[in-house]
């Protein structure tokens, strides 16, 4: 009996052949059996590398707010929150 073909591990060649040999009136077994090819690996597309983010005069000096800054009112119409200090 001749085993041809493919199959996708080295491991299924075994179990095959004993089963093979295990069939009634087998005398010999020929293992013609071929391992398929793995495909490599490629991504899906190429990665992109991105830049840094300009730097601005506004990241550079790095203000803090100050009161200023605050809305003199919220939108539920409310005054400013006092400043708390403890």
């Amino acid at each position: 009996m001749t085993l041809s073909g493919t199959i996708q591990r080295d491991l299924q060649r075994r179990p095959a052949l004993r089963a093979a040999q295990g069939v009634d009136g087998v005398r010999q077994v020929v293992d013609q059996l071929k391992v398929e090819a793995k495909k490599a690996w490629t991504p899906r597309k190429p990665v992109e590398k991105l830049s840094p983010p300009a730097n601005t005069e506004a990241e550079k000096t790095e203000e803090t707010p100050g009161e200023d800054s605050l809305p003199a009112t919220f939108p539920d119409e409310t005054t400013r929150p006092q400043a708390w200090t403890p």
